[in-house]
């Protein structure tokens, strides 16, 4: 667990935030509502209130049983697994409360389960992005009409990123830049002024709108195994620029 996610859960047992659990039990999922109480890093565990259950006839919550937790603090969502280690009393505001001790995760995982963490790109430290655009299907650029021979650069922003893909959008809302579902994408930028280079191919997975921004967006996923061989040099500066990034908008 990084010192991000640190923060996080004890910033969450503080401000006891709120927390929603579920438990798979005989081919059924139950859910409960619950809230954050106490966090013991050197125990590993963590302790939060007796679980309300969401529906009347959910099955009570045991020692040892497996559960899955989501929350939600400031911009993040957040996902754990755990498992109970004990009923406890505990108390708050100066009176006793039924409270489950339940083990602390190793790491946190995306609440929108997706494989890695996104976060925005900072407004004040825009990141641009210059590619080339393969057509679905085919093997060379879309050529400039300009300059004969050339391949065309295209030239975006960054929305946000990921260590599995990011968001692209034009700087223009004039440019007329048709992507497509399939459509590949060789991607080349810099996390930060003077950065590592960043080269990868991606494929076009969706289009989507940007809130507060009046253009279109495409999100884009990184192409595994052998079309990008710098794939996990690169995979590590992502990760960096995002833990750096959580730890800047957590902050706030």
């Amino acid at each position: 667990m990084n010192d991000v996610e640190r923060t996080v859960l004890q910033n969450c047992a503080e401000s006891n935030e709120n927390l929603t659990v579920f438990s798979a039990a005989n081919d059924r999922i139950d859910v409960y509502k619950s809230r954050f109480l106490e966090i013991n890093f050197s125990q590993k565990s963590l302790i939060i209130d007796d679980p309300s259950p969401e529906n009347r006839d959910a099955a009570l919550i045991m020692k040892n049983q497996h559960l899955e937790c989501f929350f939600e603090y400031k911009s993040f969502r957040y996902l754990f697994k755990s498992k109970v280690l004990d009923h406890v009393d505990y108390f708050l505001n100066a009176r006793s409360i039924h409270a489950l001790n339940i083990s602390l995760p190793d790491r946190l995982s995306d609440g929108e389960r997706r494989e890695y963490f996104r976060v925005e790109v900072s407004a004040k430290q825009p990141v641009t992005v210059r590619f080339l655009l393969y057509k679905h299907g085919e093997k060379e650029p879309e050529m400039s009409a300009i300059l004969k021979g050339q391949p065309y650069w295209f030239e975006g922003l960054i929305h946000d990123v990921s260590g599995a893909g990011l968001c692209v959008y034009s700087k223009e809302k004039t440019v007329d830049l048709s992507l497509e579902k399939g459509d590949h994408l060789e991607l080349f930028f810099s996390l930060k002024s003077g950065g590592e280079e960043i080269h990868l191919l991606a494929e076009v997975r969706n289009v989507r709108k940007i809130d507060n921004l009046d253009v279109h967006a495409w999100g884009v996923r990184f192409l595994e195994g052998q079309a990008n061989p710098n794939l996990k040099k690169s995979r590590n500066l992502l990760m960096r620029y995002v833990v750096n990034r959580q730890r800047e908008m957590l902050s706030r």
